[in-house]
């Protein structure tokens, strides 16, 4: 792999942004509701398991979805840029 990009999405209709992390509403408490996406991009190369351990540091919010981009570079088209 080239590159990977994470993304994570959550979004709290629950109406007390007291009961989310603070990560996501810094010191705010009382009623309201909470968008968030976050995107984690890392350029280099990497195999299947260095991404593999890349996807479970993420952090983990409960409600929340998490996505992977990858972009891979096949043994031909390395041959052809060497």
């Amino acid at each position: 792999m080239q590159e990977v990009l994470f993304k994570i999405f959550f979004q709290s209709d629950t109406g007390d942004v007291s009961s989310l992390p603070s990560a996501f509403r810094g010191a705010l408490s009382g009623a309201g509701y909470v968008t968030a996406e976050i995107q984690v991009r890392k350029q280099g190369h990497f195999s299947k398991a260095e991404v593999e351990q890349m996807a479970e540091a993420l952090p983990a919010y409960a409600g929340a979805t998490y996505s992977a981009n990858l972009k891979v570079v096949s043994s031909q088209e390395e041959a052809d840029h060497a």
